[in-house]
């Protein structure tokens, strides 16, 4: 028998209606979860996250890693807040902690229960009735 053009035309139909399928399958199965689970009332809040962060840029914020944990350093002090340890590949592994500041303004943090990777501090606090938000992303190691 010779391969004529019925069975080229066929061939090609069976290959694309299974690559087709294969995408449908994929795409059903493939677990697409959200940054966050309250994404779209994040949303509608977000000129309130700007106003923050434009509060945020007049303080100087120094966050660096060291063999003890991380640490924060803020310029003045801070009435109250919290940092928050954002995981974007795992939901699971964020956290949060109280912003504590000692006497030279500085927050240590230890890592020891921490997995290496990439995170995302999220610094979120209040001084003098001003509400300020600051986020960095960070590797550690």
């Amino acid at each position: 028998m010779k391969f004529n053009w019925g069975h080229g035309i066929t061939l090609f139909s069976a290959l694309f209606m299974s690559m087709i399928l294969y995408f449908v399958i994929s795409s059903v199965n493939y677990d697409s979860e959200l940054v966050s689970e309250d994404y779209y009332e994040n949303e509608i809040n977000y000129q309130t996250r700007i106003d923050k962060e434009r509060n945020a840029s007049k303080e100087k914020i120094n966050i660096s890693q060291e063999a003890t944990g991380l640490q924060i350093v803020f310029l003045n002090s801070v009435d109250k807040g919290t940092v928050q340890f954002f995981r974007p590949s795992n939901k699971e592994l964020d956290f949060q902690k109280p912003i504590q500041l000692n006497s030279n303004f500085q927050q240590q943090i230890g890592l020891e229960n921490t997995k290496p990777g990439l995170w995302r501090i999220k610094l979120d606090w209040q001084k003098g009735g001003k509400d300020f938000y600051y986020e960095e992303s960070v590797v550690i190691k």
